[in-house]
């Protein structure tokens, strides 16, 4: 008998596309295609021969990197704490923690004076739950620090490493220490990758390769400080990050107060258009929906602009991936985000002038023709006037006339006495 969880979890991966292709392309998980997708765009696989797989099972990203190199000298090493099915004749598969020196041990025994040209690593800790959140992404950045090492030991110069990372308090911290080694780090988020997950990948490239790391920097007591401080001696506490590295990066990344269950703040598209400080709300908010709350709770609203402005013509797909999660953008990203506000702006005003000036052409007519409807209300009045004082004048010139005739009468009645 099948539990319930089960048939949710079921119901669940029907509903996702990618678990469909990954079954239907054959490949062990639908992680595949978030490094499929990240390589196309970045092509760190492309000129590799030598790849490390950290935390590699069932294998997904294993199979994607087996595909992807050709070359019969190549060679691609698979880690796991777990075992793993074979995938090819290329692939050699290792059963040990990458948090242990044994397993760095028998990764450099694989590698035989060789060095990776990438290291991929797409592990994460088995989620807890209950709401423990915090630990989970102190784990996961635990582990995204255990596969930095690795790579400090087998990279080689100007090489490539790929990994995920949790949104969490301290990932501004472990960005910069990612930033020590490599010359470019970039945050990406593929769209195989679900919206209601906090995961995001850094794709890092042109790897330092220094001669000597000091390992405190490497150390998650020390790295995340805040966190663990409970676990810090004092003895600790007089070496600690900031006065080994100079200062203390400054934690950019994510105000836990802000965020909710996933770890996610999201404005609206409309409120991003509108308001008067857009980059701070590109700085507070992790994501731009053009689903404003009022349109979410009804089915169809003619007066929202929220449905125009995605099915505007300037709104793009880019634009429309861009909005998604703004906390992996780059300042060119942000700028597009930027100039396309700007653009919508440019024409909503141009149509309010038009609007305005049409509206302003109407009343002007109407204006004009009241003002003719005067005019000619005060000629009639006029007229009327004119022939009313005429009637005046005549009836004026009647009266005088037969005083005269009277006058002329009495006259010659007179005369004729005399």
């Amino acid at each position: 008998m099948v539990s319930s969880g089960v048939n949710k979890r079921k119901k669940h991966h029907d509903k996702d596309k990618y678990y469909r292709l990954a079954k239907e392309q054959g490949f062990r998980s639908r992680a595949a295609f978030k490094l499929s997708q990240m390589n196309r765009k970045y092509n760190f696989l492309d000129d590799a021969k030598v790849v490390v797989d950290l935390c590699a099972a069932p294998g997904g990203w294993t199979q994607v990197i087996s595909r992807s190199i050709c070359s019969r000298d190549s060679l691609i090493i698979a880690v796991d704490i777990l075992p793993m099915r074979p995938i090819s004749s290329n692939v050699h598969r290792l059963i040990g923690d990458i948090n242990t020196d044994k397993c760095q041990t028998m990764i450099k025994r694989e590698l035989n004076t060789k060095k990776a040209d990438t290291i991929v690593c797409d592990g994460a800790p088995n989620i807890s739950g209950g709401g423990a959140f915090q630990k989970d992404s102190y784990v996961q950045n635990e582990m995204v620090l255990s596969a930095l090492k690795c790579a400090t030991k087998h990279l080689r110069q100007n090489g490539s490493f790929v990994t995920k990372v949790y949104r969490s308090r301290d990932y501004s911290a472990l960005l910069w220490v990612v930033n020590q080694f490599f010359d470019h780090v970039q945050a990406v988020k593929p769209s195989s990758s679900r919206l209601s997950s906090s995961e995001i990948y850094w794709v890092c490239k042109s790897f330092k390769a220094p001669t000597q790391v000091d390992p405190k920097l490497l150390d998650a007591r020390f790295v995340f400080e805040d966190f663990s401080s409970h676990e810090i001696t004092n003895q600790d506490k007089k070496t600690s990050f900031k006065k080994l590295f100079g200062k203390k990066p400054t934690r950019v990344g994510y105000d836990m107060s802000k965020l909710d269950f996933s770890m996610r703040n999201i404005g609206y598209v409309t409120d991003f258009i509108n308001c008067s400080d857009p980059i701070q709300m590109l700085v507070e908010c992790t994501g731009l929906s053009f689903v404003c709350e009022e349109c979410s709770s009804k089915k169809t609203n003619a007066s929202c602009r929220c449905a125009s402005l995605f099915n505007h013509e300037k709104t793009n797909d880019e634009i429309k991936l861009l909005v998604t999660d703004l906390q992996i953008l780059s300042k060119s990203d942000f700028k597009s985000l930027l100039d396309w506000r700007k653009k919508l702006q440019v024409l909503e005003e141009s149509s309010t002038k038009d609007s305005d000036s049409s509206s302003d052409e109407e009343s002007k007519q109407e204006q004009d023709s009241s003002d003719e409807e005067e005019g000619i209300q005060q000629e009639i009045e006029q007229m009327k006037l004119k022939k009313l004082r005429k009637a005046k004048k005549n009836q004026k010139g009647g009266t005088k006339s037969i005083g005269e005739a009277a006058s002329s009468c009495r006259d010659g009645y007179d005369a004729t006495r005399r």
